[in-house]
């Protein structure tokens, strides 16, 4: 599915598509038979950016089936991180984590976010001493 010009067997490729995602097979197939045939496809672009070449007015069902393989990776890949971190988290000497400190914590460590230090520190105002000092 990521090139299908280096398939060499097309219906084998057509009725695994067809199977997997429950899709209408004569519309699958049609635009399967299009791609392949496209001689401007086929000459522009290579394995890496192949799908940049496919438009979602021409081709909706092929776009939706590589939108869902490619999703399916990354939301996998995030729910085994999110369960490494919490391993980590939730260590023997800290089994005593309550579950909203828990998620707290887990929430931290997942998230991609990182503070300015320097801009915080920089609209922090000194606030002088309401006493005056006499030398």
């Amino acid at each position: 599915m990521s090139y299908p010009f280096s398939c060499k067997n097309i219906e084998e490729l057509f009725t695994e598509i067809v199977s997997q995602f429950n899709m209408n097979s004569c519309s699958v197939e049609n635009e399967l038979i299009q791609i392949i045939s496209d001689i401007h496809i086929k000459a522009t672009a290579s394995d890496k950016n192949f799908w940049c070449f496919i438009f979602v007015y021409k081709y909706p069902n092929l776009r939706k089936i590589a939108l869902q393989l490619t999703t399916m990776f990354g939301s996998t890949y995030l729910c085994e991180s999110a369960f490494s971190e919490m391993k980590i988290i939730k260590s023997k000497y800290r089994i005593q984590l309550t579950d909203d400190h828990m998620s707290s914590c887990l929430r931290l460590a997942i998230s991609g976010y990182v503070p300015t230090y320097e801009k915080y520190a920089e609209d922090m105002q000194c606030h002088g001493s309401a006493y005056k000092v006499t030398p």
